[in-house]
């Protein structure tokens, strides 16, 4: 997925990024040993570090896929795509746009638009070009 970064904070030795992209914008945690420049756009993979029960999740009836900002916090809008044996679910945001992220019972269910709102530091930035 490709990012613009707009801002860039450092919190407890953390450096988070408020980025936007094509599915939105949000708040996430920088993971990479080059600091992030802001203006400059990337190519990013985006990981959950969490279970969906871990983030206030919310069966949805209807609500715009991707990434938003509420409250402070960056909201994901997705559908379940599938789970593995294992438990780890796949979380379409968009067309482009595949996550992985652990589900638990009643977060498991194929087909599922799920709503769930994050802390900055539970959505985790990697750039694939930096």
């Amino acid at each position: 997925m490709i990012t613009k970064i707009l801002e860039v904070r450092i919190e407890d030795s953390n450096v988070l990024v408020c980025f936007s992209s094509g599915i939105g914008m949000g708040w996430a945690l920088w993971s990479s040993q080059n600091e992030p420049e802001v203006g400059r756009e990337y190519t990013v993979e985006l990981d959950v570090d969490g279970s969906i029960a871990d983030f206030n999740p919310a069966k949805a009836e209807r609500c715009s896929l991707g990434i938003g900002l509420s409250a402070g916090a960056t909201t994901l809008c997705g559908t379940l795509e599938s789970v593995d044996a294992d438990g780890m679910g796949y979380f379409r945001l968009s067309e482009d746009c595949l996550i992985m992220i652990e589900t638990s019972a009643g977060w498991s269910d194929p087909g599922a638009l799920i709503a769930m709102s994050l802390l900055q530091s539970s959505l985790r930035m990697t750039p694939l070009d930096a």
